[in-house]
C-alpha cells in the first residue's frame, strides 16, 4: 500500500562469498536504490563496494553513483594490533 508514502529507499547488502578472499560473509556490496511509488520502478541510488586485508578487516570502500560510474574511494590502514591508524578520504 503506497498511499501516504513519497518514497521508499531499499538497501540490499551483497556478502563476499569467496573463501579465497578477506572478510568472508562481510558485506562486499551495498546498494541503495528507491522505488517510485506511481509506477513501481526501482531506481538506483548509489552502490558501495567494499574490500578487506588481512584480519577482515576493512581496507576500502568503493563510491559509485546511480549511473554505476566510479565517484571516490576511501583507504583505511591499521597497525599490528589492528588499531585504525590512517584512514584517506576522497580529499587525501
Amino acid at each position: 500500500d503506497f498511499s501516504n508514502v513519497t518514497y521508499r529507499k531499499i538497501i540490499q547488502i551483497i556478502p563476499q562469498l569467496d573463501p579465497t578472499l578477506q572478510g568472508m560473509t562481510l558485506p562486499s556490496v551495498i546498494q541503495e536504490s528507491y522505488q517510485d511509488p506511481i509506477t513501481g520502478a526501482i531506481h538506483p541510488l548509489k552502490r558501495i563496494q567494499k574490500t578487506y586485508c588481512m584480519g577482515d578487516l576493512l581496507a576500502e570502500e568503493k563510491v559509485f553513483d546511480a549511473e554505476g560510474k566510479y565517484c571516490y574511494s576511501t583507504r583505511y590502514e591499521y597497525n599490528d594490533r589492528r588499531q585504525l591508524i590512517s584512514e584517506t578520504d576522497p580529499l587525501g
